[in-house]
């Protein structure tokens, strides 16, 4: 069975620099999600790397709207009005942010969305969350030599959740010897993964594999199940950040991530917007970056989220 190795994304439009765009493009926004989550701080510095790359003279304004839709509205009106040509962002609502994107739009500015996508951005570089369930559920079901039983811990129903889920289901339909016997929702956190985990053995018993839509719900699901007394449970997450990290190099059943990459995701997106301002790339494209299967056996080779 094949999976993909941990690798840093390449440069999507890493060619497409320099040109016009240094005397052009002076004024660019990024609204990253909350910066106290190492996520979003990647986000953040890789499309500030993309605007410095650009125009190492340009006026980069980073922010967040901290999951406030109403703030993320003052802070594209502000934006917009300080002369922002690009504006690149994590939407806080797919839909409901669209009235203040189009107003940008109308002024003359570029909307590109990054990690979250947003349906009136000019284009949206997202996380390809079907492949990445995919590898992960592909590697459990190869751990659990094809047979077993097991179970999904969701999470909020937002797309990219949906996604994952659909992902990895595709990857345990082609184990025939595999049964999904548990589909619950949790809300995210770590504390939801492990209540919703231990509801799971209480009704199923032990478990040979579980799916959880990110990191902190597959750390939960392992603590109920050490504190239920199991072993040799193989658990998949999904974000790759430094407590799936930290959880790889300890005494965890917690054996694979798929790892994103934020700082590539907001380079990504910045440069995206740039190449569609100066005309060299279409409006209206949904860029999937793909992630890479972090595992026990590879995380002392995995680079983790950049910084800078």
């Amino acid at each position: 069975m094949k999976h993909h190795a941990f690798a840093v994304a390449a440069g999507i439009f890493g060619a497409a620099t320099g040109g016009g765009w240094a005397e052009s493009l002076d004024n660019i926004g990024i609204i990253s999600g909350p910066l106290g989550n190492s996520f979003y701080v990647s986000l953040a510095a890789g499309a500030e790397a993309a605007a410095k790359e650009i125009n190492p003279d340009a006026k980069v304004t980073v922010t967040s709207y901290e999951n406030d839709l109403g703030k993320q509205f003052n802070l594209i009106d502000s934006l917009t009005a300080s002369g922002a040509q690009l504006i690149a962002l994590v939407a806080a609502d797919p839909d409901a942010i669209t009235p203040a994107i189009k107003k940008a739009v109308d002024a003359g500015v570029t909307v590109v969305g990054m990690d979250a996508a947003a349906n009136a951005a000019q284009a949206n570089v997202v996380t390809d969350n079907v492949q990445g369930g995919y590898i992960v559920c592909s590697y459990i079901a190869e751990q659990m030599g094809g047979e077993g039983k097991v179970a999904l811990i969701n999470g909020p129903q937002v797309q990219g959740v949906i996604d994952r889920i659909a992902g990895c289901n595709q990857a345990l339909a082609e184990n025939s010897g595999i049964k999904i016997v548990a589909d619950e929702e949790g809300d995210a956190s770590r504390d939801s993964g492990f209540s919703v985990m231990q509801r799971i053995l209480t009704r199923e018993g032990k478990v040979d594999g579980v799916f959880a839509i990110n990191d902190p719900m597959a750390i939960g699901a392992n603590l109920a199940a050490k504190q239920a007394g199991y072993s040799g449970i193989t658990i998949g997450g999904f974000d790759g950040g430094a407590e799936l990290v930290n959880e790889l190099k300890s005494e965890s059943m917690v054996a694979a991530s798929a790892a994103q990459d934020p700082f590539s995701l907001g380079f990504q997106a910045v440069k995206l917007g740039a190449a569609i301002r100066d005309g060299s790339e279409a409006a209206g494209q949904l860029v999937k970056a793909p992630t890479g299967l972090v595992t026990r056996d590879t995380v002392d080779s995995y680079p983790g989220w950049r910084e800078k």
